[in-house]
């Protein structure tokens, strides 16, 4: 279910750059100072180009690393309690538990990712041009803080079960 969430988040958010990109103006603000003002942009085409490329292979990383873990030597998996973990019979828990870990943080990061992307349209629908940096800065912030206790779940479950 993990994967089919994340898989669905980028989907999501593909459709949502497709189906927006007509309100974007020609020259999209991309980038902003810490104050909300634009300095930096792109064509609408470019920033289309872009967001496809970083929408699909952030999340998308993630949903391909662990199929990595069957294929990989065990001298090339670098998780705590490494001989544990790469023992050949632990290595289907190891790689489900990697599966789950990592479709999290797809989802994750798709859900900032659509926030950003509404953020982004919203600034660049206003007049003058100018970015919430107190939601961007609160989003962060949440994916920051949920990143964190993904990561210190996962440390606790690579804790060896003897």
């Amino acid at each position: 279910m993990n994967r089919i969430a994340a898989w669905l988040l980028i989907a999501a958010n593909l459709l949502f750059l497709f189906g927006t990109l007509h309100w974007l103006p020609d020259t999209v603000a991309v980038h902003f100072d810490g104050q909300g003002r634009p300095d930096n942009w792109m064509t609408r085409d470019t920033h289309a180009l872009f967001m496809t490329a970083l929408l699909v292979f952030l999340p998308g990383t993630f949903l391909v690393i662990p199929a990595l873990v069957t294929r990989l030597p065990a001298r090339w998996i670098n998780v705590p309690h490494h001989s544990y973990w790469t023992a050949p019979e632990r290595r289907p828990a190891l790689q489900r538990l990697l599966t789950d870990w990592c479709a999290q943080m797809a989802t994750l990061m798709g859900l900032f990712m659509l926030i950003i992307q509404v953020l982004t349209l919203i600034a660049n629908r206003s007049v003058p041009v100018r970015l919430d940096t107190t939601a961007v800065l609160a989003s962060m912030a949440l994916f920051l803080v949920l990143t964190l206790a993904l990561v210190v779940r996962l440390f606790r479950q690579l804790r060896p079960t003897r």
